[in-house]
């Protein structure tokens, strides 16, 4: 059977400044000259944002059980 951890929702990263973080690659991406920069950046703005919402849906799937 899987385990569950709870973890003090203080622990968690706060969903507004992960999207902030986001929001600032990419624009940080819109002003790098390179290509790769440009796509690793990009890729990292992503990877924020999916965490920022998959920490979300848990919040919300824990306080509804």
């Amino acid at each position: 059977m899987k385990q569950t951890q709870k973890i003090p929702t203080g622990m968690l990263p706060n969903m507004d400044e992960l999207r902030d973080a986001a929001a600032m690659l990419q624009k940080i991406r819109r002003d790098t000259s390179t290509v790769e920069n440009s796509l690793a950046l990009d890729d990292i703005a992503d990877k924020l944002i999916q965490l920022a919402n998959t920490v979300e849906r848990r919040m919300v799937a824990n306080v509804n059980h």
